[in-house]
């Protein structure tokens, strides 16, 4: 009986030792597997930047050519640069600033009342601001500044002539992130330019619908 009673005392004793030794013993911090790990931060815009372009336009308007009034539309491919800045905030708000030089290809022929003519630009580009939205790799914005481009005319009566057209731009794109320095992009433009006149060529209510594809890095 002695037995039993010291026994029942030991157990007793000894259990809440055991217990305490346990809960005393430092427990392995298991670390979480590479694939749990993500980037919190995600991408970020900020940064210069630059790239090629090209794409296709339609100029649209009233001119007077040799003295013979019409209205047309010339269809426009072109190729060209671009560079610019922005900086991303902690809402993902992009602001930047960014200017393009593009040189386009073709070529528009008129013959009106015997006169044959030929119609064109060369040169155009933009200077402008640009506000976005980062959604991580994806960014959309809108864009708008001020645009020039050369016009010329090629008249068999009153022979070559340029023209230098100014005006605003505005339009919106999207752009993804292929890799932390690689970026695509796709652009609508619109741009209005202000009545010019020359010696041979009146433009009146000039504008022009554009789209554009572009590769850029950041640097």
């Amino acid at each position: 009986m002695k037995a039993a009673v010291l026994g029942t005392l030991v157990a007793i004793v000894a259990v809440p030792a055991m217990a305490a030794d346990l809960l005393s013993e430092p427990q392995p911090i298991l670390a979480p597997a590479l694939s749990d790990v993500g980037d919190s931060a995600g991408y970020n815009w900020s940064g210069a930047y630059g790239g090629v372009l090209g794409g296709m336009s339609a100029l649209r308007g009233s001119f007077v050519t040799s003295g013979s009034p019409h209205s047309t539309t010339m269809n426009e491919r072109f190729a060209g640069a671009f560079v610019g800045y922005q900086y991303q905030f902690s809402n993902n708000i992009v602001l930047g600033a960014e200017a393009d030089a593009r040189y386009n290809f073709d070529k528009t022929r008129y013959d009106r009342f015997g006169v044959g003519s030929e119609m064109w630009t060369d040169w155009s580009g933009t200077i402008r601001a640009r506000v976005g939205y980062a959604f991580d790799r994806t960014l959309i914005y809108a864009t708008g500044g001020f645009a020039a481009q050369r016009g010329w005319v090629d008249s068999t009566v009153t022979g070559k002539d340029s023209d230098i057209n100014t005006g605003y731009v505005v339009g919106a794109g999207l752009e993804y992130a292929f890799t932390d320095s690689i970026f695509g992009r796709f652009e609508y433009q619109f741009t209005d330019y202000r009545k010019k006149r020359s010696s041979s060529l009146t433009t009146s209510n000039l504008n022009s619908q554009t789209m554009m594809v572009a590769i850029g890095t950041k640097f």
